[in-house]
């Protein structure tokens, strides 16, 4: 096995265990025909997810999470698993899983509670990053689908977790034609960790790429009020310089420190608009459907940001995810509809008519945004690999900043 493959059975062992505090789990290479557990999928080579054993329903739909950016290959795979997982043939197929003895005080005892029935659950959870946590799928033991949880075992995990149950509270109120969004039914402690759990999120039409969804980001918007102010008096400045420099490596911060002083002034004449976003919007937290678009996953939501930053996160974070490439990155932000797109949310609520510097300003915002973000969780959670990230963003928003 691999590192990585190492990495995620040694990850999704000690997530088992967690949530099994008072148990002995073990990796067994056959379960057996009724062996209560969690089978791995697609094997114990790869273990990408962890599903009811013993719940074939439950599996089945465990594998099946469409998403807007999925591929015809990713389709394939999820659906081709899918139908192995309702396989008579499965115990050969996938024969490997985590046993679980006895568990008088596991997570099962939360959902129980609040779902007032027997329940089992599916499991993932990612490589290492500064913001890892496990995510649940519940269902009833006849394998029906009755949410999904987070629980928040890191520090990180835990801010995140209870970031996200103020999200959904904030946008459960919006009443908005362009956005569906997972219902709270409960936020818990359990064992000194948080634990959200929400309606599942399951769409009515086939996935397929979604245009740039101007009018979902409108909808996060109405979530919280909006305020117009120039980028040296604004809680977006203020708030990323005050938390860079409370980093005790002041190497690290330094040069995004000092892009966002001279940002603050090269572009102190404009205003500019301020309040919710997303913080993680892409097409891999969306899901297409004959209403509007499902949006999950609001762990990162917050306010007091330039609006229209959804909109670059959308066009752009995956080109930015190949370090070394600023070429694409650069071409994907200064893309022009993106650049009216964005200024349009700002048309209503500022002064403001330069658009050719607004445009300027917003991706460079973004890019600080998020530099300040994976910096930040890097250092404070000894993350290389974020860390890394965050000097890459840097790295474009200098070359960028540059040509400006």
């Amino acid at each position: 096995m691999s590192s990585i493959t190492n990495e995620r059975l040694d990850s999704l062992l000690e997530t088992v265990q967690q949530l099994y505090p008072s148990s002995q789990v073990r990796v067994v290479r056959k379960l057996s025909a009724q062996q209560q557990g969690l089978r791995l999928v697609p094997s114990l080579s790869n273990p990408r997810l962890a599903v009811p054993a013993t719940v074939p329903s439950a599996a089945m739909w465990s594998a099946i999470r469409p998403c807007a950016s999925d591929t015809a290959s990713n389709k394939v795979r999820r659906y081709g698993l899918a139908a192995m997982l309702r396989s008579p043939l499965l115990r050969w197929l996938m024969p490997s899983g985590i046993v679980i003895d006895a568990a008088p005080d596991s997570i099962l005892e939360v959902f129980e509670n609040v779902f007032g029935r027997e329940v089992c659950f599916s499991l993932m959870t990612g490589t290492a990053r500064a913001n890892r946590k496990p995510v649940l799928g519940v269902f009833d033991s006849s394998g029906n689908e009755l949410g999904f949880a987070k629980v928040g075992f890191s520090e990180l995990a835990k801010d995140l977790v209870q970031n996200e149950y103020h999200a959904l509270q904030a946008m459960n109120k919006v009443q908005h034609p362009g956005i569906q969004v997972p219902r709270v039914l409960n936020l818990t402690p359990w064992n000194d960790a948080p634990v959200l759990i929400m309606s599942a999120l399951r769409p009515d039409a086939w996935q397929q790429a979604i245009d740039l969804p101007v009018a979902t980001v409108r909808a996060i918007i109405a979530s919280a009020p909006v305020r117009s102010e120039r980028i040296n008096q604004s809680q977006w400045f203020y708030t990323l310089l005050t938390t860079l420099q409370d980093l005790p490596s002041e190497a690290e911060a330094a040069p995004l420190i000092d892009l966002l002083r001279a940002m603050a002034v090269r572009f102190n004449h404009l205003e500019v608009a301020t309040g919710a976003w997303h913080g993680d919007f892409g097409a891999w937290n969306m899901a297409r459907t004959s209403g509007a678009p499902m949006v999950w996953d609001w762990e990162r939501y917050s306010l007091d940001i330039p609006l229209g930053l959804d909109l670059f996160h959308f066009s752009s974070h995956e080109s930015l995810r190949r370090i070394g490439d600023s070429e694409s990155a650069i071409t994907a932000l200064t893309n022009p509809h993106l650049a009216r797109a964005a200024h349009s949310l700002h048309r209503q609520y500022t002064d403001s008519s330069e658009s050719i510097d607004l445009a300027q300003l917003l991706p460079l915002m973004y890019l600080a945004t998020m530099a300040a973000r994976f910096i930040t969780d890097g250092f404070r959670h000894s993350v290389g690999d974020t860390l890394a990230l965050g000097q890459w963003h840097v790295s474009v928003l200098k070359e960028l900043y540059s040509k400006r």
